[in-house]
C-alpha cells in the first residue's frame, strides 16, 4: 500500500510476488495486484486480477472492485460482476447499491428504482434514500417527498441531499419550507451550479427577485455549461423583464 501510494508500482508488485512465493494466499495476492494496477491506472489489468481473486475467494468487495475496474476500462457489461454476486446474495446492500447507482448513471430509471428499493430495505442510508427520492421525483412518484425528508433528516449537512429535498419541496409548492433548505445547500456548495440555480428559483418564487437575479447572473457567468443553464437563463430573462419586487 505504501509503495502504491508513493507510485512505486513495480516495487509493490515485487512484494506481492514474494508474498505469494512464500506461501501467501493466491486470492489475496491477486486482489492486491488488482489494487496496485487500479492505483496505476491500468484498469483492464486490475479487472483481470480481481476476476482471478474472485474465482478462488468470491466476495462482495471483489465484486465491487471488479465492477469499478471493468467500468474504468470501458469493458462491455461491467455490471455483470455485480449481478453475478447478487444471484447468490440478493440481499447484499452494498453490491445492490453499486448496481443501482450504475443503472441510474446509465439512464435505466426503472432498473435503478428496483435496485434502490431492495437496497434500502436492508441499508436505508441517506445517500440511497436521496437517490431513490430523486428517481421517484423524476417519474412523478408521490413517495419522493417523504423519502427526501428522511434522507435530509439523516444528513442535513450534505448539500446534495439538502438540494434534493429543497427542490422537491419547491416543486410541490412548499416555498416557505423549501427556501431555507435550499439556502443552506447553496451556502455549503457555492461552486455547485445546479444547487445555486435551485436556490435562485426558490428566491424568485418567494418574491425575492432581485436576490434571485444576482445569484443567477453569478452562476451563469461562472459556469459555461451545466444541465440547467437553459432554465437559469430563461428565469433570469423573465426576472429582468418583470423588474425586481423584493420585499
Amino acid at each position: 500500500q505504501l509503495d502504491s501510494t508513493q507510485k512505486r508500482f513495480d516495487s509493490a508488485l515485487e512484494r506481492i510476488a514474494a508474498f505469494e512465493k512464500a506461501g501467501g494466499a493466491s486470492a489475496l495476492a491477486s486482489e492486491w495486484r488488482g489494487d496496485v494496477y487500479a492505483a496505476a491506472g491500468q484498469s483492464a489489468r486490475a479487472a483481470d486480477a480481481y476476476a482471478q481473486a474472485a474465482q478462488v475467494a468470491p466476495s462482495a468487495a471483489l465484486a465491487i472492485k471488479g465492477f469499478r475496474a471493468a467500468s474504468a476500462a470501458g469493458q462491455v457489461r461491467p455490471e455483470a460482476r455485480l449481478t453475478e454476486w447478487l444471484k447468490a446474495h440478493p440481499a447484499d446492500p452494498m453490491v445492490r447499491l453499486s448496481l443501482a447507482e450504475y443503472r441510474q448513471r446509465q439512464g435505466d430509471r426503472a432498473g435503478a428504482i428496483a435496485d434502490y428499493e431492495q437496497a434500502i430495505r436492508v441499508w436505508p442510508g441517506p445517500a440511497a434514500l436521496n437517490n431513490l427520492a430523486w428517481l421517484y421525483f423524476e417519474v412523478g412518484d408521490p413517495r419522493a417527498l417523504e423519502l427526501a425528508r428522511r434522507a435530509h433528516a439523516g444528513a442535513a449537512e450534505n448539500a446534495d441531499i439538502s438540494d434534493t429535498y429543497g427542490w422537491i419541496l419547491l416543486e410541490r409548492g412548499k416555498i416557505d419550507e423549501a427556501l431555507p433548505v435550499l439556502e443552506a445547500a447553496a451556502k455549503s456548495a457555492p461552486g455547485a451550479a445546479e444547487i445555486q440555480y435551485h436556490y435562485a428559483a426558490a428566491l424568485a418564487r418567494s418574491g425575492k427577485k432581485e436576490a434571485a437575479a444576482t445569484v443567477l447572473k453569478r452562476v451563469i457567468h461562472e459556469n459555461a455549461n451545466f444541465p440547467a443553464r437553459g432554465e437559469a437563463e430563461a428565469l433570469l430573462e423573465s426576472l429582468e423583464e418583470k423588474g425586481p419586487v423584493d420585499q
